[in-house]
């Protein structure tokens, strides 16, 4: 997703990419929790194959 892409990098603060994206506030940290918990299964998945 390009809009939670664009926050993680830290090219605009949520407010900024609200309004440059035309999406509420809910829906931006909706998909940030969303990104951040995949990140999250990757990294487990990638830790316990290492094992």
């Amino acid at each position: 997703m390009k809009v939670v892409e664009e926050y993680v990098r830290g090219d605009g603060s949520s407010i900024d990419l609200e309004i440059k994206y035309d999406i509420s506030s809910g829906l931006l940290r909706k998909w940030i929790r969303m990104y951040n918990a995949n990140r999250e299964l990757v990294f487990q998945m990638l830790s316990s194959a290492k094992c």
